[in-house]
Protein backbone atom coordinates (compact mmCIF):
# COMPACT_ATOMS: atom_id res chain seq x y z
CA UNK A 1 0.00 0.00 0.00
CA UNK A 2 1.52 3.12 -0.95
CA UNK A 3 1.31 7.29 0.20
CA UNK A 4 -2.14 8.57 0.51
CA UNK A 5 -2.90 11.32 -2.38
CA UNK A 6 -5.53 14.03 -2.62
CA UNK A 7 -5.38 15.30 -6.26
CA UNK A 8 -7.58 18.57 -7.19
CA UNK A 9 -7.12 21.45 -9.73
CA UNK A 10 -5.28 24.10 -9.56
CA UNK A 11 -6.76 27.28 -10.91
CA UNK A 12 -3.65 29.60 -10.57
CA UNK A 13 -1.65 27.20 -12.35
CA UNK A 14 -4.05 25.55 -14.24
CA UNK A 15 -2.60 22.28 -13.52
CA UNK A 16 -3.50 19.36 -11.32
CA UNK A 17 -1.91 18.89 -7.55
CA UNK A 18 -1.10 15.66 -6.24
CA UNK A 19 -0.40 16.13 -2.85
CA UNK A 20 0.98 13.75 -0.30
CA UNK A 21 2.83 14.55 2.81
CA UNK A 22 6.02 14.45 1.37
CA UNK A 23 5.27 17.88 -1.06
CA UNK A 24 2.46 19.31 -3.69
CA UNK A 25 3.58 18.25 -7.47
CA UNK A 26 1.57 20.07 -10.34
CA UNK A 27 1.17 17.87 -13.22
CA UNK A 28 -0.87 18.55 -16.43
CA UNK A 29 -2.00 15.44 -17.28
CA UNK A 30 -2.72 12.57 -14.48
CA UNK A 31 -4.33 9.09 -14.71
CA UNK A 32 -5.00 6.83 -11.71
CA UNK A 33 -5.88 2.81 -11.84
CA UNK A 34 -6.94 0.74 -9.73
CA UNK A 35 -8.99 2.50 -7.47
CA UNK A 36 -10.03 6.02 -6.39
CA UNK A 37 -12.52 7.54 -4.31
CA UNK A 38 -13.79 11.39 -4.02
CA UNK A 39 -13.48 13.50 -0.54
CA UNK A 40 -15.41 17.01 0.39
CA UNK A 41 -14.61 19.03 3.35
CA UNK A 42 -17.75 21.19 4.00
CA UNK A 43 -16.32 22.64 6.80
CA UNK A 44 -13.31 23.81 5.18
CA UNK A 45 -13.45 27.83 4.87
CA UNK A 46 -11.26 28.21 1.85
CA UNK A 47 -11.55 26.39 -1.54
CA UNK A 48 -10.77 23.59 -2.77
CA UNK A 49 -13.29 21.53 -0.79
CA UNK A 50 -13.69 18.13 -3.05
CA UNK A 51 -10.90 15.95 -3.61
CA UNK A 52 -10.02 12.85 -5.11
CA UNK A 53 -8.31 10.52 -2.82
CA UNK A 54 -6.18 7.67 -3.93
CA UNK A 55 -2.11 6.08 -3.24
CA UNK A 56 0.91 7.09 -4.86
CA UNK A 57 1.09 3.91 -6.50
CA UNK A 58 -1.65 4.23 -8.58
CA UNK A 59 -1.04 7.60 -10.52
CA UNK A 60 0.66 7.56 -13.39
CA UNK A 61 1.71 10.78 -14.65
CA UNK A 62 1.31 11.39 -19.02
CA UNK A 63 2.12 13.02 -21.40
CA UNK A 64 -0.53 15.01 -23.67
CA UNK A 65 -0.22 12.97 -26.02
CA UNK A 66 -0.34 9.77 -23.79
CA UNK A 67 -3.35 11.03 -22.10
CA UNK A 68 -5.53 11.24 -25.33
CA UNK A 69 -4.86 8.17 -25.76
CA UNK A 70 -6.02 7.08 -22.96
CA UNK A 71 -9.32 9.54 -22.65
CA UNK A 72 -10.48 7.90 -25.84
CA UNK A 73 -12.00 4.99 -23.53
CA UNK A 74 -13.80 7.84 -21.43
CA UNK A 75 -17.30 6.42 -20.49
CA UNK A 76 -18.00 10.28 -18.86
CA UNK A 77 -17.13 12.95 -16.86
CA UNK A 78 -16.34 13.29 -12.60
CA UNK A 79 -17.61 16.71 -12.03
CA UNK A 80 -17.99 18.99 -8.83
CA UNK A 81 -21.33 20.63 -7.62
CA UNK A 82 -19.53 23.61 -5.93
CA UNK A 83 -23.22 24.49 -4.74
CA UNK A 84 -24.22 21.75 -3.23
CA UNK A 85 -20.76 20.42 -2.58
CA UNK A 86 -20.93 16.69 -3.91
CA UNK A 87 -19.32 14.73 -6.86
CA UNK A 88 -21.46 13.04 -9.40
CA UNK A 89 -19.73 9.63 -8.41
CA UNK A 90 -18.20 8.82 -5.36
CA UNK A 91 -15.59 6.19 -6.26
CA UNK A 92 -14.43 3.97 -9.37
CA UNK A 93 -11.40 2.14 -10.62
CA UNK A 94 -9.97 4.98 -12.99
CA UNK A 95 -9.67 8.42 -13.77
CA UNK A 96 -7.53 10.69 -15.90
CA UNK A 97 -7.38 13.95 -15.26
CA UNK A 98 -6.54 16.74 -18.48
CA UNK A 99 -6.45 20.18 -19.20
CA UNK A 100 -10.15 19.54 -20.01
CA UNK A 101 -11.38 17.98 -16.64
CA UNK A 102 -11.61 14.65 -14.97
CA UNK A 103 -12.51 11.96 -17.15
CA UNK A 104 -14.06 8.25 -15.75
CA UNK A 105 -12.38 5.43 -17.41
Amino acid sequence: MGIKVRIHYNRNEMKWTVKTYKGCPRYECVWVKNGWETEVKRESKSNPRGFVLTTDDNIVILTRTEAEKVKERAKGRLTYDKVNMCFNMQRGEELIFTKEGAFII
